[in-house]
C-alpha cells in the first residue's frame, strides 16, 4: 500500500510503500517508474537501511530473505545510475543527523561502494557477514592447491623457511587461520588482492621487538604476531597485537590488554595486546571483539585492493588454508 511521499531534501523525494508479508513489490511500484535508485527499508524495531541499486525488485527480494526483522516500510527514490553514490552517501549523512538507527551503521564511515570487493560479493552478503550470519567457511580449491604445491616443493621464500623451523610454528598457523575464517568473507576469492600474509617481514624491528607474522588487508596490519625480549639475559617470548574498529567496547576483563593505534589510512584503531598466539582464538570468542574485528576488516577490504600483493607468502598463505580446512 502506498503511503506518501516522504522528501528528503529540495532535490530528491521518496516514495513510502507499507509493507506485508505478502506485498508484491512490483505489484505496486507505478508503471514505467525507473528501478534504478535509492532506498530506504523501515524494520518492525524501527531500525533502517539505506541501500542503492540499479534492480530495486531484485535487491528487495534480497534483502527480504536475507535480513532480520520484519519490513514495515519501503522508501525509494529513482535516481541515475552516475547519481546513486552521493544520492545514498547523503541520505545515511541525513539520517544519522536524526539520530536513526540504521543496521548499515557498519559501513556508513567507509566507502559506500566498493567496485572491486561488490563483484566478489555483494553488499546484502557482506552485510550479512557483518551481522554474524556466517555460515562455514568457503575455502574452495584452495586447500587442495596448497597441498599439491606442498608436494611439488620448490623454493619458498626466506622468511617462510625460517618460520616454519620455529616449534611454535603450528601455535602462529592456527592464530592466523582462526583469524581469516572468522573474520575475512570469501578468503580464497580476496587472498593477494585484497589481503596478504607475510613471514618475517622487516618492518618495525628494534633491539627488543621484531615481528614473525603479518595480515595486512587493504594496506593496514590487522593481526601481528612477533616476539619481545622481555629482560636483561635476552629472552624472547612471542607476542603481538590485532587491531579492531575504533568503536569498540572492549570486554572489562580485556581493558588491561587495549591501546590506541593510529594509521594514516584509519586514523585511530583498538589495538589488542596478544600476550601469546593462542590468545587470538580466545579474543575471537567474545562477540564485541569478533564484531568489531569484522568491522575493520570488511572495511579495509571495501577500501579495495591492496599494494602489499607483492609481498604475500604463497607458502605460508598454504599452510593457513590448509589449517583452516582441517578445523571446518
Amino acid at each position: 500500500m502506498r503511503v506518501g511521499a516522504a522528501s528528503t531534501s529540495d532535490k530528491v523525494h521518496f516514495t513510502r510503500w507499507e509493507i506485508s508479508s505478502d506485498t508484491s513489490l512490483s505489484a505496486i511500484m507505478p508503471d514505467g517508474m525507473s528501478h534504478c535508485g535509492v532506498y530506504v527499508l523501515t524494520f518492525d524495531d524501527n531500525e533502517e537501511y539505506v541501500g542503492q541499486s540499479v534492480d530495486i525488485l531484485a535487491r528487495f527480494a534480497t534483502h527480504r530473505r536475507h535480513q532480520t526483522g520484519t519490513i514495515v516500510f519501503l522508501d525509494f527514490t529513482p535516481v541515475p545510475p552516475d547519481k546513486l553514490d552521493i544520492v545514498e552517501r547523503d541520505t545515511i549523512a541525513r539520517k544519522r543527523a536524526a539520530g536513526i538507527s540504521l543496521r548499515n551503521i557498519d559501513l556508513v564511515d567507509l566507502p559506500l561502494r566498493s567496485e572491486a570487493l561488490d563483484v566478489i560479493i555483494d553488499p546484502a552478503g557482506q552485510q550479512e557477514w557483518l551481522a554474524g550470519n556466517v555460515n562455514n567457511v568457503i575455502l574452495g580449491s584452495r586447500p587442495a592447491e596448497a597441498r599439491t604445491r606442498r608436494r611439488q616443493g620448490g623454493t619458498c621464500k626466506t622468511g617462510y623457511t625460517k618460520l616454519a623451523e620455529r616449534p611454535d610454528y603450528p601455535d602462529l598457523v592456527n592464530a592466523f587461520a582462526c583469524y581469516i575464517a572468522t573474520c575475512i568473507p570469501l578468503p580464497q576469492q580476496t587472498e593477494k588482492s585484497f589481503w596478504s600474509v607475510t613471514a618475517y617481514p622487516s618492518t618495525g624491528r628494534s633491539s627488543t621487538w621484531r615481528r614473525l607474522a603479518a595480515l595486512s588487508i587493504n594496506n593496514v596490519e590487522v593481526l601481528v604476531l612477533g616476539e619481545r625480549c622481555t629482560n636483561s639475559d635476552g629472552t624472547w617470548i612471542t607476542c603481538g597485537f590485532m587491531n579492531l574498529a575504533r568503536d569498540t567496547v572492549v570486554p572489562h576483563r580485556w581493558v588491561r590488554y587495549t591501546d590506541v593505534a593510529n594509521y594514516a589510512s584509519t586514523g585511530n584503531l583498538i589495538s589488542l595486546h596478544l600476550t601469546y598466539p593462542g590468545k587470538v582464538a580466545k579474543a575471537l570468542r567474545e562477540p564485541t571483539i569478533i564484531k568489531r574485528a569484522r568491522r575493520l576488516a570488511m572495511g579495509l577490504l571495501r577500501k579495495g585492493k591492496s599494494m602489499m600483493a607483492r609481498y604475500h607468502d604463497i607458502h605460508f598463505a598454504d599452510d593457513i588454508f590448509i589449517q583452516m580446512e582441517t578445523d571446518h
